[in-house]
């Protein structure tokens, strides 16, 4: 089971595009979730999900977005 999930974890680091600075909407949302927004890049952000990974140590945060918030 834990192989498994390292080799998922693993094929997710291959996939991942690289970041991209935040925008003002992001770096409140990140601001939010107790994030240092300048320490971290935005890798996807949709309908559902935030994806952003730490600039330095490469670790990858997801948070699901709330429906029908605007933000």
């Amino acid at each position: 089971m834990i192989v498994i999930l390292f080799k998922i974890v693993e094929m997710e680091m291959i996939f991942l595009k690289h970041g991209k600075r935040p925008t003002r909407r992001q770096k409140k949302l990140m601001s939010d979730k107790k994030l240092n927004y300048s320490d971290w890049l935005v890798v996807k952000d949709c309908e559902e999900t935030f994806v952003v990974v730490h600039k330095k140590s490469g670790t990858i945060r997801r948070f699901p977005k709330l429906k029908g918030v605007v933000i």
